[in-house]
């Protein structure tokens, strides 16, 4: 019993560890797209 509530918990631990990973990724990857369009709205500009 002791034995599946520690393998439970680790288990929960681990789904956060990744969750909180894939927030922080989307979060940068949102960012990087928000910058790329900046760039690229100046560039055109520039252009035209």
């Amino acid at each position: 019993f002791f034995a599946n509530v520690s393998l439970f918990f680790s288990l929960q631990n681990y789904k956060i560890k990744i969750l909180k990973i894939e927030i922080s990724f989307s979060f940068w990857l949102r960012a990087a797209l928000a910058l790329c369009r900046l760039h690229v709205s100046r560039f055109l500009y520039w252009i035209v």
